[in-house]
């Protein structure tokens, strides 16, 4: 009986998200999918504080946006959808801000993620520039299909930081930095007031 209570606890540490984040030696193979932050780990609006993990929370709540935004654009509820577009806008903005301010400056300095980082940068400044062409412009006839095209985009992005930067963050960085750069990115959600 000890020995499935160990086994079963020894399980659930290694399924945890917090350990592959601790463990810069975790699975290679685990550490370049796509990770997800449990709904325990977010109870009643608290913010994650592994930098990782507050990473994944706002792509997870960015895929969200976008399952509700298509169900509107299947629809054909146009006045819910230009709001719905509005939300994900607005949200994308302040991620990505944050992600530029805070996160990135900070990962550029190891030479391993300067690659990535340049790619990532480069798929934000399009869908960037892309979000202000669509801002205005939802009585284009070709609106909705750019809208999906850059939903689209920005899942591919999302997946792009989970499965290509966070694994070689997490070989890179120890969990001082993890704890400091998960306490920056908390204090700048705060201090520009962005909620999930």
């Amino acid at each position: 009986m000890k020995q499935t209570f160990l086994l079963t606890s020894i399980l659930c540490m290694l399924m945890s998200p917090n350990v592959m984040a601790a463990n810069p030696h975790a699975d290679a193979t685990a550490a370049a999918a796509p990770a997800t932050v449990t709904a325990n780990q977010t109870e009643n609006n608290q913010i994650p504080t592994n930098p990782i993990e507050i990473i994944i929370h706002d792509h997870n709540h960015i895929r969200q946006m976008i399952k509700r935004l298509e169900a509107s654009l299947i629809s054909n509820d146009h006045s819910i959808s230009q709001s719905q577009f509005k939300e994900l806008k607005d949200f994308l903005v302040q991620h990505e801000t944050m992600e530029e301010r805070v996160w990135y400056p900070k990962l550029k300095k190891n030479d391993p993620l300067k690659k990535v980082i340049a790619m990532l940068e480069r798929e934000e400044r399009n869908a960037g520039q892309e979000l202000k062409r669509l801002d205005n412009g939802s009585n284009q006839t070709d609106w909705v299909p750019k809208v999906r095209k850059l939903m689209k985009d920005v899942e591919q992005h999302a997946n792009d930081e989970e499965t290509k930067l966070f694994p070689l963050v997490r070989e890179n960085f120890n969990k001082a930095f993890l704890d400091e750069m998960g306490e920056k990115l908390k204090e700048y959600r705060i201090k520009n007031n962005i909620k999930y």
